[in-house]
């Protein structure tokens, strides 16, 4: 029996964000996904060695990593102007309302929770956009506790907060490593690739929906 849902906030609480930079990649001529390679690198890695990594874990300040990306981005080929990357970044980023609708809607007869690999600089202003902090019964940012996704303790510490077992958890996120990973723990995961597929595979699997009639991308422990 579930008592908890467990949202990531980027491309499931919002669209994605990664579309802004595909977009900025297309005007620059660069091959799509280059600049994200160099943004955020293997992002499913548990080594925590890239900048991006670091910086989630509140490792690094905003002004080191961008710094640094932009040494990287020179030195790969594909250089980039800086205001003019981090708005196409930024910019792509908006609540997605239907699914908050659903965590608000759910909240109360489910403890909710959102599980965010984030950066500290950044936390007052997606927090404020969702209303993150009276929405939820709990906000876990990677870079105030220092672990990050798709690492296990960071699911654990989740579910010790909520005060659940990860078997009575739903997971939601647009990483299927990270949805793997929480997986592998326990808990029952949807991957978030279409954002109406994914509360209608969440409904069903709360017994609350009907089917959604499209093919599943929900995850069990039984998953690979």
């Amino acid at each position: 029996m579930f008592r908890a849902i467990l949202f990531d906030f980027a491309g499931v609480l919002t669209t994605s964000p990664f579309a802004g930079i595909y977009d900025y990649e297309a005007a620059m001529g660069y091959q799509r996904g280059s600049l994200r390679t160099l943004l955020i690198g293997d992002y499913g890695a548990t080594d925590n060695a890239h900048p991006w990594h670091r910086l989630e874990r509140g490792e690094l300040t905003t002004a080191e990593f961008w710094s640094g990306l932009v040494e990287r981005a020179e030195e790969a080929g594909t250089p980039i102007e800086l205001q003019a990357f981090l708005q196409a970044f930024a910019g792509s980023v908006r609540p997605h309302q239907g699914m908050l609708e659903t965590a608000r809607g759910l909240r109360g007869a489910y403890k909710t929770a959102i599980v965010t690999n984030n950066v500290r600089e950044f936390g007052d202003s997606w927090r404020s956009m969702i209303d993150a902090e009276t929405g939820f019964d709990a906000v876990v940012d990677s870079s105030e506790v220092g672990m990050r996704k798709p690492e296990p303790a960071i699911y654990l510490h989740a579910c010790e907060l909520l005060e659940v077992a990860p078997d009575e958890a739903v997971f939601l996120d647009d990483s299927v490593t990270n949805v793997d990973a929480a997986v592998r723990l326990g808990l029952a995961g949807i991957l978030v690739e279409d954002h109406e597929v994914a509360i209608a595979e969440l409904l069903d699997m709360l017994g609350i929906g009907i089917g959604s009639g499209h093919q599943s991308s929900s995850r069990g422990p039984t998953s690979p």
